[in-house]
């Protein structure tokens, strides 16, 4: 009678990304929240051994806060990108039963999922592809997701809880696992446009977990629809001297250094007319644009974002295995 004396059970891949991009503009890091759409994002979670197989899928939900940085030059590559924070969770319980009972009866029970994500080794890298439009992909490897809420539960031939509060696992995709990110331009805001990034990310995982010799196979397989909106500054801001999309005290500082300078000066001695010198003139114009900022996304307008539109952000994966080694019950 076959016992349970290791199970690897549930392993969830997730992978999202975004970017700015445009063939010569201004950049900047800009922090932005990415939404999950839940709607057209789903995860199906496959076991299959002695002979029997059984599925279950779930729609996906979930933010990430991310900081992406395509450099002062314009959006090239490589980028830049780091999740700061983020939680993904399946929209309900996953339950699997393999085989029949009392002999081979298995029945799996996952409950309360969520993991975290995070980049463990910031910042990670995105890269412009030879797509038409604007396209980066990346490597979601670069990212660590840490299940640590939930617990799997299995009765029949064995009983077993595995609290993932108490043992979280994390894991990451395999190398070479590419999100592919969609940019596109939307409304003009004074200096400022607003950028929309669509993510569609399909996904195939498998894994085999050894009971006491015998083999099953664990498949995640789904697709992943994600949207988020930003303003970002296609071109230098006058009174920018900082270069970080808005004007402030911190400017005002860069042109007290600065002032004075007959020759050679930069944005970022001061020099807010591109005649070389830092003077009163560029005072001027720093004190008409003092304030100026992005404006603010809403929530509710992020998600509305449809589809896929020309400039964008953000970037991460969601993966993570609940495994147990603990000693099997065996039934009489």
């Amino acid at each position: 009678m076959p016992k349970f004396s290791e199970m690897a059970f549930i392993r969830l891949l997730f992978a999202s990304a975004a970017v700015a991009a445009a063939p010569a503009a201004f950049a900047y890091p800009i922090n932005s929240q990415f939404t999950i759409n839940s709607t057209t994002s789903n995860l199906k979670l496959r076991a299959e051994a002695f002979g029997f197989n059984d599925d279950d899928t779930k729609s996906l939900n979930g933010s990430l806060n991310v900081t992406l940085d395509f450099g002062a030059n314009g959006f090239g590559t490589p980028a830049k990108v780091t999740v700061n924070s983020g939680t993904i969770t399946p929209s309900g319980n996953y339950t699997l039963t393999l085989g029949f009972p009392p002999i081979l009866g298995v029945k799996a029970v996952a409950s309360g999922l969520a993991a975290q994500v995070s980049t463990p080794t910031p910042p990670g890298t995105m890269t412009r592809t030879v797509n038409p439009g604007v396209v980066y992909s990346i490597d979601t490897s670069q990212f660590l997701v840490t299940m640590n809420q939930g617990s799997v539960v299995v009765t029949g031939s064995t009983n077993q809880t595995i609290d993932l509060a108490a043992e979280p696992v994390a894991g990451t995709s395999p190398p070479g696992t590419l999100g592919t990110l969609t940019l596109t331009t939307g409304a003009t805001s004074g200096y400022f446009t607003r950028i929309n990034a669509a993510l569609s990310l399909p996904f195939d995982v498998t894994e085999i977990a050894d009971l006491d010799g015998t083999e099953v196979e664990m498949r995640v397989t789904g697709t992943v629809n994600a949207t988020s909106s930003f303003y970002l500054a296609l071109a230098d801001i006058p009174g920018d001297f900082q270069l970080d999309g808005d004007v402030d005290a911190t400017d005002l500082a860069l042109w007290k250094t600065g002032f004075g300078r007959e020759t050679g000066a930069t944005p970022n001695d001061g020099d807010a007319n591109g005649d070389g010198r830092v003077d009163g003139t560029d005072f001027l114009v720093w004190q008409r644009n003092f304030g100026v900022q992005p404006p603010a996304v809403a929530a509710s307008t992020v998600a509305a974002v449809p589809e896929p539109t020309s400039i964008g952000l953000c970037a991460t994966m969601l993966g993570a295995t609940a495994a147990a080694r603990r000693r099997s019950n065996k039934v009489a």
